[in-house]
């Protein structure tokens, strides 16, 4: 069922730049400044609706893993039909052992691609709206939803690959790389994905893709239903 996204916005931004080891990165806590202004101004996300969490915030939005659980938490919690939710991470992505993605929280614990599924899609109501972005390694179908369009002209033929779950939750999953490949930081501080994302906020779901596409050459999108118009305007 897809969401008219006119109920409850609400939104979890998440920046790690590990900072202070081996693996640091510079731009994903500039990254989250970058999402808040597009979901303020743009996107008419409330303040008060919207959490930051950061290698720099309160001890309470530390992007730790337990702290990241009560986010996602939160960020579900009362869900209705017709809401969107916004899910942003920026930082780093791995494969396990088994070859499934996770996310990499600031105190070097792992989030899998199987608890982001059942915490984050799984707890939501039908025609509920979420709004996902990973800006991570092998971030290509972090959701495993059914529809993966891995290239512009996938879209524009409707042509996805279909190999992921089923869910009655729309969702729009924007990833900054294929499940078994990675990305690169942006340069003095910008990140390459944010950026693209915020450049158009009228754009097409088309338009958004190749814009993403520029910026990230491995970008991916899955949904969990087919685009059947490309060129239909993308909301949030």
């Amino acid at each position: 069922m897809r969401s008219k996204c006119n109920g409850t916005k609400r939104a979890m931004i998440i920046g790690v730049d590990y900072e202070n080891s081996a693996h640091e990165l510079q731009s994903a806590i500039t990254d989250t400044h970058t999402l808040r202004i597009e979901l303020d101004l743009i996107r008419r996300f409330p303040q008060r609706n919207t959490r930051i969490y950061t290698d720099v915030e309160d001890d309470n939005r530390i992007p730790t893993k337990s702290n990241l659980m009560r986010g996602i938490k939160w960020l579900v919690s009362g869900a209705k039909a017709n809401d969107s939710l916004f899910f942003y991470f920026s930082g780093h992505g791995g494969l396990d052992r088994d070859d499934d993605s996770f996310i990499l929280t600031s105190d070097d614990k792992t989030i899998t691609c199987e608890e982001l599924r059942d915490k984050l899609v799984d707890e939501l109501p039908s025609g509920c709206r979420l709004n996902a972005v990973f800006d991570c390694c092998h971030a290509g179908n972090m959701l495993n939803l059914k529809y993966h369009y891995t290239g512009v002209s996938d879209l524009k033929d409707d042509v996805p690959d279909i190999d992921g779950e089923s869910t009655q939750v729309d969702v729009i999953c924007w990833s900054a790389s294929p499940w078994n490949k990675g990305t690169r930081d942006g340069p003095m501080g910008k990140g390459y994905m944010s950026n693209a994302f915020t450049d158009d906020s009228e754009a097409s779901y088309l338009k958004m893709f190749r814009i993403l596409r520029r910026a990230v050459p491995g970008a991916q999108l899955t949904t969990s239903h087919r685009i059947s118009d490309a060129d239909k305007k993308f909301v949030m």
